[in-house]
């Protein structure tokens, strides 16, 4: 990955469209899962990306581009993003648009409890403030009062904790200086592998429309990446990152126009509190951001 550069209103314009394909993308995952099993529609997710990614490999640098030093890294990175792209889609299946992608771009919080966790890595004081408020967002969209939580919610608090899973992996092959065409190119190889059998148990005829669907989300979910990947060029992911934050409201309108839905005032107040403190965590810490190629 090239050395950030000093463009910072280029990399937030890249963000942003960025965060509309990511919006688009799980829009086309809600639209196409109404006639076709969730894990298949992943399935043919992955298989479209890959079907894109690998000619790109093999133009960069033959097979011989695949090659790494660093393989339980690639390999646990790669496991660790089909899994946080899987429990995304599969969250996708039961809760809005908005409710999916704001627990995932909570990730923020997550990280320094992770660091710490796994890593041993101090955690600055200054950011208890902005983990609390988040957390306290996400009792607000999760419906307070509730006597369970829907399994769409389950799977979306996995999302957010998996999705800052990845973001430290991605820092640490960051140092390494992985290039990230081939850390896609793992991931979805290694997703194809791992979703087969789920997905060829899931197997059910399926109308072209949803196919359509499948395919469409494929290409957008690698035009995602290839554009977050050129926003992050421009400049240091600490000043870029929020604005992937807009992948919540370009969810929002898509919910309002597709769905007719109109998130509720608790839904609303605490997406503001998560974004903020989220982008609080990452202007005080300046540590991953959750925000790297899907």
């Amino acid at each position: 990955m090239s050395a950030p550069t000093n463009r910072p209103a280029l990399g937030a314009l890249y963000v942003v469209v960025s965060s509309a394909f990511f919006a688009a993308m799980g829009l086309c995952v809600q639209l196409a899962a109404a006639n076709a099993p969730q894990l298949l529609v992943t399935y043919g997710t992955f298989v479209t990306g890959w079907l894109i990614l690998i000619p790109i490999a093999l133009v960069r640098g033959g097979m011989g581009f695949l090659a790494t030093q660093h393989p339980r890294l690639m390999m646990s990175r790669a496991v660790i993003g089909t899994l946080q792209i899987t429990t995304l889609f599969l969250a996708l299946g039961s809760i809005s648009l908005v409710e999916a992608n704001l627990m995932r771009e909570a990730a923020p919080l997550w990280v320094p409890l992770l660091l710490w966790l796994f890593w041993r890595e101090a955690m600055p004081q200054r950011l208890w403030f902005g983990i609390i408020l988040g957390f306290a967002g996400m009792a607000l969209v999760l419906h307070p009062g509730v006597t369970h939580l829907a399994i769409g919610y389950v799977f979306a608090l996995a999302n957010g904790i998996l999705f800052a899973f990845q973001s430290i992996l991605s820092r640490r092959l960051g140092e390494v200086h992985e290039p990230v065409h081939r850390i896609l190119c793992y991931i979805y190889t290694t997703a194809i592998v791992l979703l087969f059998i789920p997905a060829f148990l899931s197997w059910q005829p399926v109308p072209l429309e949803s196919w359509l669907y499948t395919g469409l989300a494929g290409v957008i979910m690698v035009g995602s990446s290839m554009l977050l990947l050129m926003g992050f060029q421009q400049a240091p992911a600490y000043v870029v990152a929020p604005f992937g934050y807009t992948t919540i409201v370009f969810s929002a309108l898509l919910d309002w126009i597709v769905f007719d839905r109109v998130p509720t005032n608790l839904v609303i107040w605490g997406s503001i509190m998560v974004i903020v403190a989220s982008v609080l965590i990452i202007r005080l810490s300046r540590v991953p951001t959750g925000h790297h190629p899907h």
